[in-house]
């Protein structure tokens, strides 16, 4: 009997305004079939005189307002997401059901009611609902019926049969039309995002198929995936406004877009936009300019600014490929090229092929060294500044690929993080760490061992339980373990890392700030971190003795450090007088090559043995 066409009349909203967020639905409407429903609940002329009669009757009894305040009891809306968008939908919808005496049994009248049920149900208003505005509707009749003494009993009675036929075919009529709108939301969901309205994936590939088989000889098709890096704002953010956000983020894209151009959405916050029909190569590099200038200025909600950080990725038809998917995949490709780089954009180079499987054998040999425990950490010391002892130890990973490349170890934090492995990984690293401080206690070896930590692990709740179990299996002290992390990782998720880092703190692991003086380096942060050390970068350390402005800004830092009661570590030490000036400002322990560089285990234990007993006269 109905067709419905789910459609977002709002779905690009000006920037600044304030948007109410409902589903505007267009509905063809068979009215033949309609009329055969008439017939079918038998709603002839003798029954709409009774309704005509019945009508007279509610209208001077003041009869819609008491019937609207009977529905109020059934309160739809206490569950929904938006219950103020929800209580003006069934505001609307109930306010012209109540009017049922006066209905003119016209194709205006159902059209105009059950679009106000779509909306009831596009609120997140259950369908059955109605059914109990059908038995309230039905009680308040009876009522107003019987109460009435100028009706007669027999006129009573046709009302009370009218209003029931009535009741029974609006609740077929919109029973199938929820039925109709459920339907065409399930076609509407496989082809489009739910949050934004915007076509899908599915959709682009579709899209980019026939831009591809419909392109001029000379005319280029371009894909664009532009992503937002989605930090802790946007990964605390409400889901209500969240879609207000993106909604902006897409209305602004849409704008500037050209009219055959198309977008979509791909991933979590990634939109993917169709250029067709470019006459030059050129013009895909200045339609990414003009896409990330988009994001230059900050997208305003509900009072507050939010500013989003896109990186794009483009691929160009023929060139990174003669299909829809090819495309694609070297759009996505170039995003991770520049991602990885550090730069906003990158445009596909057949390259980009060799450095991805490059990438893929990697990561292949990474996952399988994790699995057969493969993976080594190798031990740079760190030795007391005044006396040349060494009781501190920084481990530090080490992996050679099977090709024989030694992989840095960012790219192998990158790696795990990318593959999903990351807890897996923290794992391996904590019990490692926790069986090589054991072994160095049967060598008689006092040691305190620090390892290196990054944002995603303070994101896991279960990180502290890791490392107690960890310690406890390898009856460890916690004081021996140091656990280093950045300013930027420190501060990542501030309210939720500094729990976690208290958690560390109470189960007595020592905590240390790294690289300091390439982050944040505020002394907010320092203040309320439960830190026990700061390790400053060797950015600032090896040229201290012939830069003057280093010493001095290495100087300061020490000075802050002590006043907040922190050890300090310097790295990057390469010669005695850094070493010694160093010393001189009160750093307590330095680490660099000057000492040694990392080194095995075994080789660590030799080198340790060798300078126990005069460890001054042996770096001299």
């Amino acid at each position: 009997m109905t067709n419905w066409h789910p459609e977002r009349s709002d779905l690009f909203p000006d920037d600044a305004d304030a948007i109410e967020e409902r589903e505007s639905l267009q509905i063809v409407i068979d009215f033949a079939a309609v009329q055969e429903r008439l017939a079918e609940f038998e709603i002839d002329e003798r029954c709409r005189a009774a309704l005509r009669a019945f009508g007279e009757i509610a209208g001077a009894s003041g009869f819609a307002p008491a019937l609207r305040e009977a529905w109020r009891g059934l309160h739809p809306c206490s569950q929904a997401d938006d219950a103020e968008g929800c209580t003006l939908a069934v505001a609307c919808f109930t306010e012209l059901l109540s009017r049922f005496p006066t209905w003119d049994f016209t194709p205006g009248w159902l059209n105009t009611l059950t679009a106000a049920w779509l909306e009831v149900l596009a609120a997140g208003v259950p369908a059955d609902w109605l059914l109990g505005l059908a038995s309230r509707t039905l009680d308040s009749s009876v009522t107003l019926a019987c109460a009435d003494k100028r009706v007669a009993q027999s006129g009573s009675v046709d009302m009370i049969r009218a209003v029931a036929k009535l009741n029974l075919f609006v609740c077929a009529v919109l029973g199938e039309a929820a039925s109709g709108y459920q339907q065409s939301l399930h076609v509407h969901a496989e082809e489009h995002d739910e949050r934004s309205g915007l076509p899908n994936q599915r959709q682009a590939l579709a899209v980019l198929d026939a831009a591809i088989a419909e392109g001029k000889p000379g005319e280029y098709v371009a894909v664009v995936v532009v992503r937002i890096e989605v930090g802790p704002v946007l990964l605390r953010m409400p889901t209500a406004l969240s879609r207000r956000l993106l909604r902006q983020m897409i209305g602004r894209v849409h704008r500037a877009l050209r009219p055959r151009d198309s977008l979509f959405l791909g991933a979590d916050w990634e939109l993917i936009v169709v250029l067709p029909a470019l006459s030059s190569a050129a013009h895909v590099t200045l339609a990414v300019t003009r896409l990330l200038h988009l994001f230059d200025a900050a997208f305003p909600v509900l009072g507050r600014e939010y500013r989003l950080t896109p990186v794009a990725g483009a691929a160009l038809f023929p060139e990174a490929g003669r299909e829809a998917e090819a495309l694609l995949q070297g759009a996505r490709l170039a995003l991770h090229e520049a991602h990885r780089n550090g730069e906003r954009s990158e445009i596909f180079r057949s390259e980009m092929d060799h450095s991805a499987a490059r990438y893929a054998a990697i990561e292949q040999g990474f996952l399988q060294a994790l699995r057969d425990d493969r993976l080594e950490l190798y031990l740079q010391p760190q030795v007391d500044s005044a006396t040349g002892s060494c009781n501190h130890a920084e481990a530090l990973l080490r992996w050679q690929h099977v090709a024989g490349e030694s992989i840095a170890p960012q790219f192998i934090v990158e790696i795990a993080e990318e593959a999903g492995v990351s807890p897996q990984f923290s794992r391996w690293l904590v019990t490692r760490a926790a069986r090589m401080l054991a072994e160095f206690a049967l060598e008689g070896i006092p040691l305190n061992l620090s390892i290196n930590l990054t944002a995603n692990d303070l994101r896991d709740e279960e990180l502290p339980d890791m490392i107690e179990q960890a310690l406890t299996i390898w009856n460890v002290p916690a004081d021996r373990l140091t656990l280093e992390l950045t300013e930027s990782a420190m501060i990542s998720d501030e309210q939720h890392s500094l729990g976690i880092l208290h958690r560390l703190r109470d189960l007595g692991c020592r905590l240390a700030v790294d690289d300091f003086g390439t982050g944040y380096s505020s002394m907010a942060y320092l203040r309320q971190l439960p830190l026990n050390e700061l390790k400053i970068d060797q950015l600032f350390v090896r040229r201290m003795d012939e830069s003057p402005q280093d010493r001095e800004i290495v100087r300061s830092m020490i000075q802050l450090a002590q006043g907040l009661r922190l050890e300090v570590v310097a790295e990057g030490v390469e010669t005695r007088a850094t070493w010694q000036l160093l010393t001189g400002y009160g750093c307590q322990r330095v680490q660099g090559y000057y000492f040694s560089k990392p080194i095995p285990a075994p080789d660590f234990i030799r080198w340790w043995q060798e300078r126990r007993s005069d460890p001054i006269r042996l770096l001299e």
